[in-house]
């Protein structure tokens, strides 16, 4: 039963979020039209739909929110936004409440293959950032119970390389994310402006303190081999403080997404919260 209950809910987000699909760089088809219009909640499911409106990009995103059932009522959970919601919110999900890790999770739709390569690769990730940590937060935290403190960034593909981007932007002043869950980034697409990022991460972080989780995964088959080097990189700067681990697999590009987040849970989230 709970089988088809997990088939059941993967058929009604994709269906209401749009179907979405990677490979190469990625991927993801989704559309705003199938969601609620900004401030209209749709609950099915146990899944809040919505959708938000970005002054950044210009543009709206739809939302899909998962809490677990005593978020009202028990600490406030740590919050996991997931890129890519197109495809990935759906299988992310079914890992998350396997796992026993107490959070909630918060899809946030890609616009089609060509959006999101506008707002995962730079210029545009820098107002994609700023839609997130300005836009989307204020309105997650408003209408659900989460931990600000609590923040994790998962992303895949072109979304994994923004993730990269998202923590290369953390400094002693600004940490909207305590975690970054980097699936498979397509760092290949952008090697200069990422090393830049990193250099310029370092040089904001005088003190090398860092305590923050960094979980970046590859695939032989995937991005593995420019993952790879960047993790090197990034580990020889010895941060002290920063929990950096690296995954590989042997899955392929889009396999790889859902067991590697089932791998780094417990790795953000060390004891049952």
């Amino acid at each position: 039963m709970k089988r088809l209950a997990r088939l059941a809910l993967a058929a009604a987000i994709l269906f209401v979020a749009g179907c979405g699909g990677g490979g190469g760089g990625g991927g993801g088809g989704g559309s705003s039209s199938s969601t609620p219009p900004p401030g209209t909640v749709v609950t099915t499911e146990g899944i809040s739909l919505f959708s938000v409106a970005s002054k950044e990009t210009g543009l709206t995103y739809p939302i899909s929110v998962w809490s677990p059932s005593d978020a009202a009522t028990g600490s406030p959970p740590p919050v996991i936004y997931v890129l890519d919601a197109d495809y990935r919110f759906a299988p992310l999900l079914a890992v998350l409440q396997q796992s026993g890790v107490r959070a909630t999770m918060v899809g946030v739709n890609d616009l089609g293959a060509d959006r999101r390569q506008v707002d995962f690769l730079e210029p545009g990730a820098d107002p994609y950032y700023r839609f997130l940590t300005q836009e989307l937060f204020p309105v997650i935290e408003s209408r659900f119970r989460v931990d600000p403190t609590r923040r994790v960034l998962s992303g895949h593909s072109s979304g994994g390389l923004f993730c990269m981007y998202s923590f290369f932007k953390s400094t002693p002043a600004n940490r909207p994310f305590f975690a970054h869950i980097c699936a498979d980034g397509s760092y290949w697409q952008q090697p200069d402006l990422v090393l830049a990022a990193e250099s310029a991460m370092y040089a904001a972080n005088p003190s090398h303190v860092l305590s923050l989780t960094l979980v970046m995964g590859g695939d032989q088959f995937g991005n593995l081999a420019y993952m790879d080097p960047l993790y090197q990189v990034i580990l020889a700067r010895k941060y002290q403080g920063l929990d950096i681990s690296e995954h590989s697999y042997a899955l392929g590009h889009l396999p790889m997404d859902a067991p590697f987040f089932n791998d780094a849970l417990p790795i953000v989230f060390p004891t049952k919260n």
